[in-house]
């Protein structure tokens, strides 16, 4: 606890508040670049005693950032990143500017103004734990820069006067005490943000700040909604994990294992074009805004059939973006939804996907799915075909669209006994055809993240059939749904995701954006989708399981951490504030869904928080009885007048004047301060009070002894005070005031 290190607390917390921003906005390099910087400008400062660069170049630099920030957010959207950064860039140039109080002050400001720009950037694990980590040292730094600008003031007045400087304060019990200080205001502050934390939900007040709220949620994941073939380059495995995932069996118990793969299904491409699959734009949609949801915040897909075993997915998603539509990742076929909070949403109920608007914040939600619905079942052999599967069959029939996939589409099924004329081929044997196919691509043609360009004006499927022979998920399931429509299935592209790698502690899955897929869908009976794919499923495991080394066992235990900061801690909105203050199943839904405040019990609120401050007040006052009674009682060295010296009793002889006067010095001020302040009132009395005082910190604080010239006419001016008071009491006839009292054997 040393007031002197306050310059290196200010580098630290500077520091610090950087590599927040680099964590919050996954910007290492920005936050190295600055580190790098701001440790070269320390360097070059304290070279130079504290001496830095003039001020006005200081403030042009200042100035040229301004300027640039401005034309940025003229020429692009203003945003917490462009703050943050210019945050950074006045940074380095207040660590190049003098080391005096005032700049430690405004560099200890922007550093909470960049820490605070950090967690509007991102509300992540890693965040938050930096956060822990600078808010103890920003109450410290800021404790101890009381006296460290205290001690600056004292050097100068002691410049001033010609005296030598006050000593370095030492730690002893200054530093004990000031811990004390510390730690109390650390464990109220903590106090108070827990009751914030309580009764002001994540999301209150989240339109006034807009898109300056958690843009770091508008990440792109690993999943896309289009599919692009022919691209160059290397496919890169992102590590971040987009959503946690518990899958339950029809008696609501959690199953999954290491060797279990569930699929996560998220947009349905039915166009293709050179290359390029896209979603078909749906004549059944339905947009539900969030306020019209029901209360119990369920969306039901048309003809649920509740006769057949339903499994339940619980998916928490990490963050939505903001203010953008994402697809929602469900199974297949998905019955029914039910969300922890109500977003606006689109349901497209002929491929059945929902698409939802993000708000910056993750989400919660459970999807009731059947997978024997994926199956033909005996009651559904006989069905008549809906109006659009029948479209999707008709336009699916051959046709010379590519006559190179057709041909390799024949030879596969021709080669598995199946007529590849669907006029010919029962309406029974698309199950087979498309199993034939499936299991073609699976045994022949090999698996890569190393992308290739085709041909110049080959079509990329085509290419990868006849020429390449090994590609990524998308190349596979463009294959097979190309020559699943040649031979006459209908057949389209699903993107999703894969959940392989599974917690046994949690019962839970992990995805992250490496584990995104794409598959096929194909038509193979009246209204009965099932899911292909055809991506060799050696290759598939090894691309998407998880090694079980030390670092990954690791990895999987940060992982947890953080699924746990996030349901916790991120995801704390009205509905759980509403289940944790113990309000009615009915109104947690209408928290929820936001239409309405949540019932919760105001008395009981109240009441937590008013007990909340009466323990922690308890709890402080205890803790100072038990101080207080075990701290010496000796007082400080330094803190303490000491007796003066004989020679030196001139000084408490003027004061004692003063006094009687009614020009009492106040006791924090130094004479030659309190000197300047009766100069306009009593110029003459300030004159000679100016010049003993001078007389006094040489000898006093400057340790230079008198000559007996000096103290004579110190003694002088002391004379010349009273006969000054004299002359004023004989005028008025009345004895001076008496205002305050000074201590006449020691310095105040």
């Amino acid at each position: 606890m040393n007031p002197d290190r306050v310059p290196f607390l200010a580098l630290l917390l500077t520091l610090l508040s950087m590599m927040l921003y680099g964590v919050a906005d996954d910007a290492p390099g920005t936050a190295l670049a600055a580190w790098v910087v701001a440790i070269g400008a320390w360097v070059v400062t304290q070279q130079r005693s504290g001496r830095g660069m003039p001020r006005a170049l200081a403030g042009t630099l200042i100035l040229l950032l301004l300027i640039a920030t401005v034309f940025r957010a003229m020429t692009a959207e203003v945003d917490v990143t462009l703050f943050c950064q210019f945050l950074i860039g006045v940074q380095l140039v207040k660590l190049l500017d003098r080391e005096k109080a005032r700049d430690i002050a405004q560099l200890l400001v922007l550093a909470v103004f960049l820490a605070i720009g950090a967690t509007l950037l991102s509300p992540g694990l890693w965040v938050g734990v930096l956060a822990l980590v600078f808010v103890p040292l920003m109450v410290l730094a800021v404790l101890q820069f009381q006296v460290y600008r205290s001690r600056e003031a004292a050097a100068e007045y002691a410049e001033e006067a010609g005296v030598r400087p006050p000593p370095p304060v030492r730690a002893g019990r200054f530093g004990r005490q000031l811990l004390r200080v510390h730690s109390f205001s650390l464990a109220t502050g903590v106090v108070i943000a827990a009751v914030v934390f309580i009764v002001m939900p994540r999301g209150a007040g989240q339109d006034a700040f807009g898109r300056w709220v958690t843009p770091a949620a508008q990440r792109t994941t690993g999943f896309n909604d289009s599919v692009s073939l022919g691209g160059g380059g290397l496919i890169n495995e992102s590590r971040e994990v987009v959503l946690e995932l518990t899958v339950r069996d029809p008696r609501g118990d959690p199953i999954g294992g290491r060797e279990t793969i569930y699929y996560l299904r998220g947009a349905v491409l039915e166009n293709y074009r050179d290359g390029e699959w896209s979603t078909r734009r749906p004549r059944s949609r339905t947009r539900v805004p969030a306020a019209e949801l029901g209360d119990d915040m369920t969306w039901r897909f048309s003809g649920e059939d509740t006769r057949n075993l339903s499994y339940n997915f619980e998916i928490t998603l990490r963050s939505t973006p903001q203010n953008r539509d994402m697809y929602l990742f469900t199974g297949w076929q998905p019955l029914r939804i039910t969300y922890s909070r109500a977003l606006n949403q689109v349901y497209n109920s002929a491929v059945r996907t929902v698409v939802l608007r993000g708000d910056g914040r993750p989400l919660t939600y459970s999807v009731l799915w059947q997978p024997a619905s994926l199956f033909v079942r005996p009651d559904q052999e006989d069905a008549e075909e809906s109006a659009e599967d029948r479209e999707r069959r008709v336009a699916s029939r051959p046709s010379s669209r590519s006559e190179v996939i057709a041909e390799v589409a024949r030879r596969v099924l021709d080669e598995a006994g199946i007529d590849p004329d669907p006029d010919e081929r029962g309406p029974d044997e698309d199950a087979r055809a498309a199993m034939a196919i499936e299991s073609y691509l699976r045994e022949n043609f090999g698996y890569t993240l190393v992308l290739e360009r085709p041909t110049v004006g080959a079509d990329p499927t085509e290419w990868f059939l006849t020429e390449r022979g090994i590609g990524h998920c998308e190349y596979f399931a463009s294959a097979m749904a190309l020559m699943c429509r040649e031979v006459g299935i209908h057949a389209r592209v699903v993107t999703g995701y894969v959940a392989t790698e599974f917690s046994e502690s949690s019962r839970s899955y992990t995805v992250r954006e490496s584990n995104a897929h794409a598959w096929v869908e194909a038509l193979v009976a009246p209204s009965v989708w099932r899911r292909f794919d055809p991506t060799p499923p050696g290759e598939l495991m090894a691309v998407h399981s998880v090694s079980d080394t030390v670092w990954r066992r690791l990895g999987r235990w940060i992982d947890a951490l953080e699924s746990a900061w996030v349901r916790s801690v991120v995801s704390y909105d009205s509905s759980a504030q509403a289940r944790l203050l113990g309000a009615r199943d009915e109104d947690n839904r209408r928290a929820g869904r936001g239409d309405e405040e949540p019932g919760i019990d105001v008395f009981r609120v109240g009441l937590g928080v008013l007990a909340s401050i009466v323990i922690v007040a308890g709890i402080a006052y205890v803790l100072w009885r038990l101080l207080s009674r075990t701290a010496p009682k000796r007082a400080l060295s330094g803190f303490v007048p000491e007796p003066i010296p004989e020679e030196l009793s001139f000084y408490p002889e003027m004061l004692k004047l003063l006094r009687e006067r009614g020009l009492a010095k106040p006791e924090p001020t130094p004479p030659l301060r309190h000197a300047s302040v009766i100069a306009g009132s009593e110029p003459e009395v300030s004159g000679v009070v100016d010049e003993v005082s001078r007389v006094f910190y040489r000898a006093r604080y400057g340790g230079v002894s008198l000559s007996q010239v000096e103290i004579d006419g110190a003694w002088r001016g002391v004379e010349k005070l009273r006969s000054i008071s004299s002359n004023v009491s004989a005028r008025t006839g009345s004895s001076p005031a008496v205002n305050g009292a000074v201590s006449e054997n020691g310095v105040r």
